[in-house]
């Protein structure tokens, strides 16, 4: 069953996957949103631009960079607007818009200097070291590249001022310029990473991974994404037997991290069952609760399969957990299906996943009568299931059944009988063979 894998493995993430989705898309959307503003300013830095450099620039570059800014600003505002071509354009052309402009005035700068003009060689060599910062400030894509084009404005800045007798020391302030707005925009993406993925974690304590990102990639709220609906489900019911005596023979410290190894253990084997993640967990003390709710009306039967497969291998891995850390001694599963209005649910600021409806309280109480079964067919770990349950199977697992004594009944259930799979006694079947 892959069981020692999955124990192998307890310790690692098993939503890193949709975690890395989360995080891609919250850093698309800030990027799309950084590029957005930064046209709305370049627009009106252009304008500006253009306006001035009759005035300030040499007569034989006015007209060139006139030009430079007037197409530039129209490319900024083609960006802007809704069109077929925006996204190529902001794929494409708007990297290229940052670094031309930078190069434009470290030309305008180096003939400034040529021609030995002070006031010239001043407006042109600020005008060249704030632009270039601004490029870099304004994260053109990956940091590769982002370092290749933090090289280049290094490599402008010597270029452009290295006629100066000071040309040296204005690259160098160029240079520490333009490495520290590369170095403030990687600091500040990381810290984007760090908020985004502690967003994340937030989120899945709600919802399942699945629906978060889900709504990361609609860029939608997850009560839009999970919206409450019917929906066909599997409620599982775990608990721990002798779980008061047991937290009173431990250190609340051993009992924590017993229980933290325990439900790691039980998400990695669920995961793995369940690779699309169409399900929900929740867990108070020794108690594992399980919603596993079906993606569309043709995985009906299916669902009930590959909940009590789970199950059943919940129990492997729990005996192999036993043989490591010593608990827990014995578990019952409850399992139950059909109907319940499962989403996104709660207070407004405090939502969370929830289903309601008869199939969950179902499960837990299904699973509370395992006791019945232990008590007339020996303390052995099983997966117990009703009628309806049962009905749904289409896979061969051995089924056993339990009828219960004239005259007694499990609260809020009218069958007089219960089904259970008995892994241990499988094994035994299987070498008796």
């Amino acid at each position: 069953m892959g069981v020692r894998r999955f124990l192998s493995q307890i310790t690692v993430d098993v939503a890193s996957a949709d975690e890395r989705f989360f995080v891609a898309a919250r850093m698309t959307r800030r990027h799309l949103e950084q590029t957005e503003v930064t046209l709305k300013v370049a627009v009106a830095f252009h304008i500006f631009a253009a306006s001035i450099m009759p005035f300030v620039a040499l007569p034989d570059m006015a007209a060139q960079l006139i030009a430079t800014h007037v197409i530039s600003g129209l490319l900024c505002l083609a960006m802007i607007i809704e069109t077929p071509a925006r996204e190529m354009l902001i794929r494409h052309v708007y990297p290229v818009l940052l670094i031309i402009i930078p190069v434009a005035y470290s030309i305008s700068a180096r003939r400034y200097i040529a021609q030995g003009d002070p006031e010239g060689i001043f407006i042109s060599g600020a005008a060249a070291i704030m632009i270039c910062m601004f490029a870099l400030l304004m994260d053109p894509g990956s940091k590769k590249l982002h370092v290749l084009w933090m090289s280049i404005c290094c490599g402008l800045g010597y270029w452009a001022f290295g006629g100066h007798k000071l040309g040296f020391l204005l690259g160098l302030i160029n240079s520490v310029a333009s490495i520290a707005s590369f170095v403030f925009t990687q600091a500040h993406k990381a810290q984007y990473v760090r908020m985004a993925r502690l967003e994340y974690n937030l989120l899945i304590r709600a919802a399942p991974a699945k629906i978060v990102r889900q709504s990361a990639s609609g860029n939608i709220s997850i009560s839009e994404a999970f919206a409450p609906r019917s929906r066909r489900c599997v409620c599982i019911s775990s608990d721990w037997r002798g779980y008061q005596a047991l937290s009173e023979t431990m250190s609340v410290e051993s009992l924590s991290k017993g229980l933290g190894d325990y439900y790691d253990m039980c998400e990695s084997i669920l995961s793995n069952a369940f690779p699309d993640g169409n399900y929900y967990t929740d867990w108070i003390a020794d108690e594992f609760f399980v919603v596993i709710y079906s993606k569309d009306v043709g995985d009906k039967n299916d669902l009930v399969n590959q909940s009590l497969q789970f199950s059943y291998d919940l129990i492997l891995g729990k005996r192999e957990f036993v043989a490591r850390y010593g608990l827990p001694e014995a578990i019952d599963i409850g399992v139950s299906c059909g109907d319940a209005l499962i989403g996104m649910m709660g207070p407004v600021g405090h939502q969370k996943v929830t289903a309601l409806g008869e199939v969950p309280g179902r499960a837990r109480r299904i699973q509370g009568a395992g006791k019945l079964i232990r008590m007339n067919h020996g303390e052995r770990d099983r997966v117990v299931f009703g009628s309806a349950v049962l009905l749904d199977i289409t896979r061969p697992f051995a089924v056993q059944e339990f009828v219960l004594e004239p005259g007694k009944k499990i609260r809020d259930i009218d069958h007089d009988r219960l089904y259970f799979i008995d892994p241990d006694a499988s094994h035994e079947a299987i070498n008796a063979a």
